[in-house]
């Protein structure tokens, strides 16, 4: 508190003093009490505008604050009050930045979002291509049909019994590498458990207009296969006929292997038949092969010394034409 303060507050309190012990105050100790607290000029004015300290309205309560708009101990809700600076309008508090908004829990369809709780949902649903039935003796039956990626239709049926057993038959259509329509079937079969017991697969090759190459190729539960390769031929007549490289090639690859092919040529006229088996390992170019006849009553193949196959420079074999029976072509007369 300044000494110009302490001198008014000393002043007033004497004259309260004076009063409650019933002293007259008189005109002269009025005038001196007032002389004592006067400012002087090197005392500014305690009711001025550079008084920052007590801002109160009273001249002689500097302890007790008014409600004044200038109390800044007491402020009151008036245009001057400022925000609470304890309890700020939540500066702190933006429109969190750390808590985007969430998306729904069920996107729409062009949502890229994955519901977290079903992750496979697209490897467990049955695809929209299945087709599922079940026959009249209770085995189950599905169907699928899809395109493989060099371009062959391919379909997948798996036949599954109230025993528990399992037949897959799985088959492809399209062109092979040497532009020829083919139709490949693999059927395959399992136990209860699981274990595979056998396995078929059985190529049909359209090699020419009149002519269809077939190769079956069996293999049991142990893995071992056998190969059967037949080319059947319609023809007008059983006169001498070729056989040539690309197609003995192409029974050659869909074996796998050498392979003995049943030639059958066919006389759609007559519906007589003349089938020659021809091991594709001995058509070798230049080479000369002799038809060998089956004796049904031997039983035995006895070889015609008049007839003879030859294999051209391309490895195209020429065959005579033959009667109707069955025939080997072999290396020696």
């Amino acid at each position: 508190m300044k000494l110009q303060n302490v001198t008014k507050y000393v002043a007033g309190a004497l004259v309260a003093s004076l009063v409650l012990t019933g002293t007259a105050v008189t005109p002269a100790l009025a005038d001196a009490v007032a002389q004592e607290a006067t400012t002087s000029d090197d005392q500014p004015s305690t009711t001025g505008d550079n008084q920052p300290d007590q801002p109160t309205t009273g001249d002689n309560q500097p302890d007790q604050p008014t409600t004044g708009d200038n109390q800044p101990d007491q402020p009151t809700t008036g245009d001057n009050q400022p925000s609470q600076p304890d309890q700020p309008s939540q500066p702190d508090q933006p429109s969190q930045p750390d808590q985007p908004s969430q998306p729904s829990e069920n996107p729409g369809n062009n949502s890229s979002i994955s519901t977290p709780t079903s992750p496979s949902d697209d490897t467990t649903k049955t695809p929209d291509d299945t087709k599922t039935e079940v026959k009249e003796d209770g085995t189950k039956v599905e169907t699928k049909v899809e395109k493989t990626a060099d371009g062959f239709e391919k379909s997948t049926v798996v036949e599954t019994k109230t025993d528990g057993t399992v037949k897959e038959t799985v088959k492809t259509t399209g062109k092979n590498k040497y532009g020829k329509e083919t139709v490949s079937t693999v059927v395959t079969n399992k136990d209860a458990a699981g274990k595979v017991t056998g396995i078929t697969e059985k190529t049909v090759i359209n090699v020419t207009k009149n002519a269809t190459a077939t190769i079956t190729i069996s293999k049991n539960s142990a893995g071992k296969a056998t190969t059967k390769a037949t080319l059947v031929r319609n023809a007008n007549s059983n006169a001498k006929f070729s056989v040539s490289a690309a197609t003995l090639k192409q029974i050659k690859e869909a074996a796998g292997k050498n392979v003995v092919v049943v030639v059958t040529s066919k006389n759609v006229k007559t519906g007589k038949k003349a089938a020659i088996e021809v091991n594709t390992k001995n058509v070798v170019s230049g080479k000369k092969l002799y038809v060998s006849v089956y004796n049904k009553k031997t039983g035995k193949y006895v070889v015609d010394k008049t007839k003879v196959a030859v294999v051209n420079k391309n490895g195209t074999i020429r065959i005579p034409s033959l009667k109707t029976g069955k025939y080997k072509l072999v290396t020696k007369k």
